[in-house]
């Protein structure tokens, strides 16, 4: 069996997470969607205001769909920005933030049963991006004692020659004289 490369197994894990998080926002918002239409109705039929009508709507019920709309985030910057050293970076963080806000949220009594197969996509995230970031910064390390020790080439020209008004004359002259 043939062994995939980690950005393999980076944008694999970050389509689970995409696909994973699209299926529990559209489920929370299906669910979501009878009560607050019946909130709006209440406010436009009824005639009572708005903000009479806020206050009978329990907030916390956006709090999961906001967190899929997050990890849906974060497998697109991973997906995105995961090949880079930076972007390696900034996706480990983000990957590692939601984590743990994911570990404090209250689910129902199924939900956390599944709370860590959910998790699971954003922790293998992190790890491999953490992984992906330590790869690439040796490499830079590397490349760059490689470059301090090499001998210039004798193909170079000096860089001390070379001055931009001088350029500039050079082009101008030739220029002049056809």
């Amino acid at each position: 069996m043939k062994k995939l490369p980690l950005g393999k197994w980076l944008n694999l894990w970050a389509t689970l997470l995409a696909a994973l998080s699209v299926y529990e926002f559209c489920t929370r918002v299906d669910a979501m969607w009878g009560p607050l239409k019946m909130f709006m109705n209440m406010a436009i039929g009824e005639k009572i205001p708005l903000e009479r009508v806020v206050r009978y709507v329990d907030v916390s019920i956006f709090i999961v769909p906001l967190f899929m709309v997050l990890c849906l985030l974060s497998a697109a910057l991973t997906l995105t920005l995961g090949r880079r050293q930076s972007g390696s970076l900034i996706c480990a963080v983000f990957c590692l933030a939601l984590l743990g806000y994911g570990l404090t949220l209250k689910l129902t009594l199924l939900g956390e049963m599944v709370r860590f197969l959910k998790l699971l996509p954003l922790l293998a995230l992190s790890a491999l991006s953490s992984a992906r970031f330590g790869i690439l910064e040796r490499q830079r390390r590397q490349q760059k004692k490689l470059l301090a020790a090499a001998p210039p080439r004798l193909s170079d020209p000096p860089k001390a020659l070379y001055l931009p008004e001088e350029e500039d004359n050079v082009v101008r002259r030739r220029r002049s004289h056809p």
